[in-house]
């Protein structure tokens, strides 16, 4: 099972965007995913796949290593720094649970 969805920030009392520039990937879907509780992900998403926000766009140009607890201990332009483009909002698919399946007797994950 996963779970889908745009990626928001809560920073400056409101609910804001992260714009999906170039550098928005698999570090930092994993970085979300694992701040909101869940093992590990799917896919990194672009592009606004999810439909736009109506806040904001609070982040963008992220960059994670990979070893952050939360999204905002990763590099980043904030709101005062970040030229807004129309659909480039990022999304993430989380994986709730890791997932084997037995394929001609191999297990795989």
């Amino acid at each position: 099972m996963t779970y889908a969805g745009r990626v928001e920030i809560f920073s400056y009392g409101v609910w804001g965007r992260i714009d999906g520039s170039s550098s928005w990937g698999r570090t930092e879907a994993e970085v979300v995913c694992r701040q909101l509780g869940f093992p590990g992900i799917v896919t990194a998403l672009k592009y606004s796949p999810f439909g736009e926000g109506s806040g904001p766009v609070l982040m963008s140009y992220v960059r994670c290593t990979g070893s952050e607890k939360t999204l905002q201990q990763c590099q980043y332009r904030n709101w005062l720094e970040t030229d807004v483009y129309e659909n480039r909002e990022v999304g993430v698919i989380c994986k709730t649970h890791e997932l084997y399946t037995d394929v001609g007797g191999k297990y795989l994950n």
